[in-house]
């Protein structure tokens, strides 16, 4: 599973650059829509603002006309004829400045000193002559809805137009800018409308949810700015709102913009970037899967194995089955384990055969050794008359003998292999005055599994090498004591000693094969406790710490002896 945590920390990366890269991609087209509908507001209102421009200088225009100017010169003087040729003249000028225009509008003038309107209208209402709505555009609801322009001449009586000279009224209806709002209607998320001071809508000829506008411009204050956009959720929709003032006719354009639609080509492009990772990273789990069942378990048994064998259980067996080429290979291995644990029963049988024999063989060399110099010694003692001590050493001898043969017993305890050290001493102390012995071993040490004829082929040589050769007797001292891991058995002398490199000498002839070596006694020992008490084990050389001869030392691991 080791592997589906790697492909997600490799996959985080990439998700985190393409969170940010989203990001980015919805900040710039958010920017990019948000100033293609500013400047598509911004020409719309210009636009408006043109034909508005228009409509508003047509009085000016008018009042300086020279046939207005006759007209009412006319009536003044009373010339009938002038007036009469002059009034259709004054009629088609206003009809000329009317079709003139880009929206549809209607011109009127009312001349007061002839208290007549002259209108490109059919039919004229009288004006109202507000007193503050001369010379700006006012929003009048009759009729479906028209704006309206007064201005009177001359322009410093907007504020008394009863004692003007002539008023003149320019109007155009909602429908033009309900028609050019249509005009600029992009796409789908394109919804401008127009607001004006007495909060009434013109909305385009086809504009949809016409009550996203009312709800629009009822979260908003009373009091608007210049222009500015503000974010709106409404309908479950997040909103950009955008607007401008329009202030020639006192009126705002507005226009909203579903964020979620202008962001949906990205949104789709999102969601397929994670159904697509969703997918790969379902395909990826499943092959690591199907990898860590076929591929990844069977090595794991594979390896759990090869440790086995490296503890030395070599009867471990793969009994698990995966249906593919893996089963060929655990199949091999639980055969080499056959053969592996058939040899190596065979190799171990075999040299535990080997080293019993050897075993055998060293014990045997000891008995007739021993022999050679118990007869020697009854030889030399039944010459001299030594009847007591011959028979001594032949009770004694066949006690030792009693000892060696006993086939059923192999281990004795190192109780009874000092018993028999001490029937030896007792035999050379009647032969060699002044020859004493001490034997001083710790009682939890003599229950001890030992070996046969261990500690006297050492006494002996010592006896034989150390004491004989010194005139005058000696002291021979056995002591023995329990280490942590070991059994310890020091044989010491005041004999005649070695030096320090004639002791090296001897340990390292200790490790020589037996047809390098002279002698047997000692050599035969350090071997036999070699092969059966392990490494660490044997008879190591010292000079005596307690007497002025030797000390020979013998240690062995506190384990069951191999036979």
């Amino acid at each position: 599973m080791s592997f589906i945590a790697i492909i997600i920390l490799l996959l985080i990366p990439i998700i985190v650059l393409y969170f940010y890269s989203y990001q980015t991609s919805v900040l710039v087209v958010r920017e990019e829509v948000l100033t293609n509908h500013e400047n598509q507001l911004n020409f719309l209102k210009e636009q408006m603002e043109e034909n508005i421009e228009s409509l508003t200088f047509i009085p000016s225009v008018l009042a300086r006309d020279s046939s207005l100017v006759d007209l009412e010169k006319a009536f003044i003087t009373e010339d009938y004829y002038q007036s009469i040729r002059t009034y259709p003249l004054v009629r088609e000028k206003l009809n000329l400045h009317s079709f003139a225009q880009t929206w549809e509008n209607d011109i009127s003038v009312y001349l007061r000193s002839l208290d007549r309107v002259i209108s490109t209208r059919i039919s004229h209402n009288d004006f109202e002559l507000a007193i503050n709505g001369f010379g700006k555009w006012r929003f009048m609801e009759e009729g479906g809805g028209y704006f309206q322009f007064l201005y009177t001449e001359p322009f410093s009586f907007r504020s008394q137009p009863q004692d003007a000279n002539a008023i003149f009224e320019v109007t155009f209806p909602v429908k033009n800018i309900e028609n050019i709002l249509s005009k600029n209607k992009m796409s789908g998320y394109r919804n401008t409308f127009l607001l004006t001071e007495t909060n009434h809508f013109i909305f385009p000829n086809r504009i949809e949810n016409q009550e996203i506008a009312y709800e629009i411009i009822g979260e908003l204050s009373d009091e608007l700015e210049d222009g500015g956009l503000f974010e709106k959720e409404i309908g479950g929709q997040n909103l950009l709102v955008i607007y401008t003032e329009l202030p020639q006719l006192n009126a705002h354009l507005f226009d909203y913009i579903p964020i979620e639609s202008v962001l949906e080509p990205i949104a789709k492009s999102r969601n397929y970037f994670f159904g697509s990772l969703s997918f790969l990273i379902i395909m990826a789990t499943t092959l690591l899967i199907l990898l860590y069942r076929f591929v990844q378990r069977p090595l794991k048994e594979l390896i759990g194995g090869l440790q086995q064998f490296e503890k030395g259980n070599y009867s471990y067996r793969i009994i698990h089955h995966y249906q593919n080429e893996f089963d060929y290979v655990l199949n091999s291995f639980n055969k080499m384990g056959d053969q592996v644990q058939y040899l190596i029963e065979n190799v171990y049988e075999e040299k535990s055969r080997s080293r019993l024999a050897t075993l055998k063989q060293l014990q045997s060399q000891i008995n007739p050794h021993f022999l050679y110099n118990c007869l020697s010694f009854i030889a030399g003692a039944s010459k001299l008359g030594y009847r007591e001590t011959v028979m001594s050493m032949a009770y004694h001898l066949a006690d030792y003998y009693r000892y060696t043969t006993k086939v059923e017993n192999q281990h004795p305890t190192v109780g009874e292999e000092l018993t028999h050290v001490r029937n030896y001493l007792e035999i050379i102390s009647k032969r060699v005055e002044n020859l004493t012995y001490e034997i001083d071993v710790e009682e939890k040490m003599l229950d001890q599994t030992f070996l046969l004829l261990i500690v006297q082929p050492v006494v002996e040589n010592t006896f034989i090498h150390g004491i004989e050769p010194k005139i005058g007797g000696g002291s021979i001292s056995i002591k023995g004591w329990e280490e942590k891991d070991q059994m310890v058995l020091t044989i010491e002398d005041d004999g005649v000693g070695l030096s320090e490199s004639q002791m090296e000498k001897l340990q390292e002839s200790m490790n020589m094969e037996e047809s390098k070596h002279h002698g047997t006694g000692v050599w035969n020992v350090h071997q036999r406790l070699l092969h059966s008490f392990g490494e660490n084990s044997g008879v190591f050389f010292s000079q005596s710490k307690h007497l002025s001869g030797l000390c020979v030392t013998l240690r062995w691991n506190k384990i069951k002896p191999i036979n």
